[in-house]
């Protein structure tokens, strides 16, 4: 598939009332990057959450791209993978103390 065929098609679709954020979303998976209510809805946490991770630097790495956040898809899966290995980690060391 053409992305930029798909490109195309997508701005042409702002002309038909098309929702902004869906179109945003679109365009960001285009990209290779999630927006920052894609990664709200994922990790089911409200805005406030994602912007005390940017402020702490925890939680996926973001890029600051115009007025709002995209975070690259790879970084989530990094994030995640972090999450379950400590998870893992934590199992593990309860087995050894029990």
């Amino acid at each position: 598939m053409n992305a930029s065929v798909d490109f195309e098609t997508l701005m042409g679709s702002q002309d038909n009332g098309y929702d902004t954020q869906v179109q945003r979303g679109k365009l960001a998976a285009m990209l290779g990057f999630m927006t920052e209510q894609q990664v709200m809805l994922l990790a089911g946490v409200a805005e406030a959450t994602t912007l005390s991770w940017r402020k702490k630097c925890k939680g996926p790495r973001s890029v600051q791209f115009g007025n709002e956040p995209l975070y690259a898809i790879e970084d989530v899966r990094a994030y995640l993978a972090e999450l379950v290995a400590s998870k893992n980690d934590r199992s593990s060391l309860r087995s050894v103390l029990a």
